[in-house]
């Protein structure tokens, strides 16, 4: 799984949500960035050491399927809830706050959250109820109860960007325990321009079948990639979600511009 992949190129990143995470004065953090970047992978490790930490944790993932219903994202959060937003976000107020420890509450993909649920979590924050950490799409339409927490500062908002060429280097020799090959190492840059997610399919893509092998200690990637369906459905999903106009030029340049790798 890629979570159990190394974090690296990311320490400037993790002390930044740490302080807004663990800070006395903070209520916690909103992590933005393009799909694939890494933005699950780092939330998950704060939400890891905010474990280690004593907090107790609350967890959730929005999804297009799941947000036409009424506080679908969050609703596990408390037993019995009720269907109403101001006594379900009532219900956790009283509940985190007689919890006995600190709470953190972490939302992935939350552009995709209901309104309601979006309505709850920016009462948890605003009472003080909890900390937040939460995810959101770049560029994606957002439910106002989650943008205002940042446009408001009551959460601090960290835009994260694929990795960059040496940082891409570092994750591949972490990942795969030895040094790799200058001209595959540029190669697969080239490939997946940074992004975390690509990169893990695709190593482990060439990986399975042989083309990616460690000659005398060093990692050599061979021939050309096939991509994997894996990848081919996450090209797919993040083609599928750019406008109409936005897809005719990829497919013009597409079809013009010959891709070297």
């Amino acid at each position: 799984m890629q979570g159990d992949w190394p974090l690296v190129g990311r320490v400037e990143e993790f002390r930044f949500l740490e302080a807004a995470l663990f800070g006395p004065d903070s209520l916690g953090a909103v992590i933005a960035g393009q799909a694939g970047v890494g933005k699950s992978r780092l939330a998950r490790e704060l939400l890891r050491k905010a474990h280690n930490c004593d907090f107790t944790r609350h967890w959730a993932v929005g999804t297009e399927s799941a947000r036409s219903v009424p506080l679908g994202a969050i609703a596990g959060w408390c037993a019995n809830a009720s269907s109403n937003p101001n006594t379900f976000a009532q219900q956790l107020v009283e509940r985190f706050a007689h919890s006995g420890t600190p709470v953190v509450i972490g939302v992935d993909d939350a552009h995709l959250i209901d309104d309601f649920s979006a309505f709850v979590l920016h009462q948890l924050v605003l009472r003080g109820a909890a900390k937040a950490l939460i995810t959101i799409r770049s560029g994606e339409p957002t439910p106002d109860a989650v943008t205002a927490l940042w446009k408001e500062a009551h959460l601090q908002r960290l835009d994260l960007q694929a990795l960059s060429k040496n940082e891409s280097d570092e994750l591949l020799t972490a990942a795969l325990h030895g040094p790799v090959d200058d001209n595959s190492a540029l190669r697969m840059w080239r490939l997946t321009q940074g992004n975390a997610l690509y990169t893990y399919h695709l190593v482990t893509q060439e990986l399975r079948e042989g083309r990616l092998r460690r000659l005398s200690g060093c990692w050599h990637w061979f021939d050309n990639p096939v991509i994997s369906d894996s990848l081919a459905d996450l090209i797919e999903q993040q083609i599928g979600s750019l406008s109409e106009s936005v897809r005719l030029v990829v497919d013009t340049v597409a079809v013009a511009e010959p891709s070297r790798v």
